[in-house]
C-alpha cells in the first residue's frame, strides 16, 4: 500500500474504513476480513498493468535487500534439488515476481483482474 499509492488516497480511502479499522484494532473485526476490506478500499478500479509494474519494481527492492546469508541457503537447498516454496497471506502483485526472480514457487492470496483493472477482490482466499 505505502509503496504503490500516494498518501492522499492512502489517507482518503482510510477515512472511508476507519470504523472497520478501528474494530479491528478493538479486536471486534477479524484480520482475514480487515485485509480484504482494506484491499478493495485501497485498489479498486486500479489499471492492473500499473500495479504489476509496482508490482516488479517492489520485487527487485526485496531482492536487493535479501541477507547474503539467506540468499546463500536459498541457493544452497535450490543445488540439492530441493523444492522451495513461499508460502504466504500477502498478495500474488509482487509475491510473484520476487518468486520468479528467485526461482522458487508460491503460494500466495491471488487479486481479481477484470478488464484490465483490479476489482478490489481477492481470487483466493
Amino acid at each position: 500500500i505505502f509503496y504503490a499509492l500516494s498518501k492522499r488516497h492512502i489517507v482518503k480511502q482510510g477515512l472511508k474504513i476507519l470504523p472497520w479499522i478501528q474494530a479491528y484494532y478493538l479486536n471486534f473485526y477479524p484480520a482475514h476480513a480487515m485485509r480484504a476490506k482494506l484491499f478493495l478500499s485501497m485498489f479498486r478500479d486500479t489499471p492492473a498493468i500499473e500495479l504489476q509494474r509496482l508490482g516488479e519494481e517492489y520485487a527487485q527492492e526485496l531482492v536487493s535487500a535479501l541477507s547474503p546469508e539467506i540468499f546463500a541457503q536459498l541457493q544452497q537447498h535450490q543445488l540439492l534439488g530441493d523444492q522451495v516454496v513461499l508460502v504466504s497471506a500477502s498478495i500474488d502483485i509482487y509475491l510473484a515476481p520476487l518468486c520468479k526472480l528467485l526461482d522458487i514457487e508460491l503460494i500466495c492470496t491471488e487479486t481479481q483482474i477484470k478488464n484490465g483493472m483490479m476489482t478490489g477482490y481477492y481470487s483466493t482466499p
